[in-house]
């Protein structure tokens, strides 16, 4: 009798013990990193063709491209789904769009169109890059605003459909949009 009820003990315990160990197994999260970031402001140029300029009053749109790195620390598969990159100042959203993925480009004879950013699937213990750009017109957003950026956030929702956001790219004195960066340096030659 006694050797029934240690058997029904230790396989109960068992149980226990492989669940636990699975739950604590499944606990890893998604890490991003931004590994690059570019921008410029584009407009006219003396002739007419599209080219970087330096002022944001001469800026017909404004581009980005960035690259993201996301690991997945956990030994299941997690997902990413409707990302956004939110342009920030304080805790108040200024923009908030939708990146395109440079890897799902679609070309058109000169022209080249890209995809929204989609939902990704990443396998457990793994690491994929994901190529970002985008644009934004002065037509349509006004550019203004861009001054006020002081940090870029990536949003998505994972597999629970939980919205998640993370820092990307932190805007202070020592480190701001290359425009800035480019203009900064223009009047400073002037001087």
């Amino acid at each position: 009798m006694t050797e029934a009820i240690i058997g029904v003990i230790g396989t109960l315990l068992g149980t226990v013990l492989g669940w636990l160990l699975n739950s604590f197994s499944n606990k890893g999260k998604l890490t991003i990193f931004l590994e690059a970031w570019s921008d410029s402001l584009k407009g006219r140029s003396r002739i007419g063709a599209i080219d970087v300029v330096t002022l944001l009053d001469d800026a017909m749109y404004f581009e980005y491209r960035c690259t993201i790195e996301i690991h997945n620390g956990s030994s299941t598969t997690k997902i990413i789904r409707a990302a956004h990159l939110l342009f920030c100042s304080g805790k108040t959203i200024l923009m908030k769009v939708v990146p395109r993925d440079i890897s799902k480009s679609i070309y058109n004879g000169p022209a080249v169109f890209y995809k929204d950013i989609g939902a990704y699937n990443i396998p457990a213990n793994q690491i994929i890059t994901i190529p970002l750009t985008g644009s934004l017109t002065k037509d349509k957003h006004g550019l203004d605003w861009l001054i006020n950026v002081d940090r870029i956030l990536f949003e998505y929702k994972d597999e629970r459909d939980h919205k998640r956001t993370v820092l990307l790219k932190k805007l202070d004195n020592n480190n701001t949009f290359d425009f800035m960066e480019e203009q900064n340096g223009q009047d400073e030659d002037a001087e």
